[in-house]
Parts: structure tokens; sequence; C-alpha cells
């Protein structure tokens, strides 16, 4: 008697444990973080939130065929959205500002990152056995330029 109750005891603590450790779920966020998620990715799919700290969220989430990751404040701001895209979708003024850098590349990954106020293109190269991260804006200004180890 004693031996089950003790063995349904550590089920319930087991249980107790796992649940209050899910991710993802929508108590866990201040409702105006969901409002403001909902409104700007209305059906999107295969949410999955992460509090980063006291005052930010992060949330991977599925949205017109992107794989897109969001950061939002606690007061439910949205601070920026980072997805994949391919290079084929880069402005013109893009292409030209890697093109007159350099000369034989190849694209190795390329992200948009747009925040309310700009959007800027963070892409990887290769050149000449070598590994370029850039940051070009949507104007075709070049930000940033490292060469990757």
């Amino acid at each position: 008697m004693k031996n089950k109750f003790i063995y349904q005891l550590l089920i319930l603590i087991t249980l107790s444990i796992a649940l209050s450790s899910c991710t993802g779920k929508k108590a866990d966020k201040p409702e105006k973080v969901l409002s403001s998620f909902e409104k700007m990715y209305p059906n999107s799919t295969n949410v999955n939130w992460e509090n980063q700290n006291d005052s930010l969220w992060k949330v991977n989430f599925d949205f017109d065929g992107n794989k897109i990751s969001s950061e939002y404040s606690n007061s439910g701001d949205w601070m920026q959205s980072k997805y994949s895209v391919p290079s084929e979708q880069f402005p013109q003024s893009v292409i030209d500002r890697i093109d007159g850098f350099y000369y034989d590349y190849t694209f190795i990954r390329s992200e948009l990152v747009e925040t309310p106020d700009s959007k800027v293109y963070e892409i990887d190269i290769a050149v000449n056995n070598m590994s370029i991260a850039l940051i070009i804006s949507e104007e075709g200004a070049l930000l940033q330029a490292k060469k990757k180890e």
C-alpha cells in the first residue's frame, strides 16, 4: 500500500514537471504579444514560442511557405522578423552592390531581416575559397562585409 502511494506520487510529480515545462502554450505569453503576432501572421502554423528574457519573446513558425523567426517585446511591439530568401528574389540594388565588389562568387545562404524601420539582407557568399558574410540594405548600401572563419 505504501509503495503504491509512493509510485502514484512519483507519477504525479513527473507529470506536473513535464506539463509545466511545455513551450508554445498561449497562456504563457502576454495577451498583447499574442494579439500582435496573430494580427501580423494570421493562419501561421507550427508555432513555437521561446521567452528570450524578461522583456523579449521569440517565435518560430511557418507562414506563406516560409519558415520565419520573429521577436516581440512584452508590450506586444514587433521587433523583427527573419526568413530565408533565395537570391532570385533580391532587389536589383542588392545584386548590383554584390556584383560591384565581387566578381566570381557563389551564394551560400541569404536571409531577409525586417524591422519596423528597415529591411536588410544577410548574405553569405563564397569567393576564392573564402566565405564572406555581407549585410546589405534594401537600397543596396553595403553595411557590413566580414570574412568568416
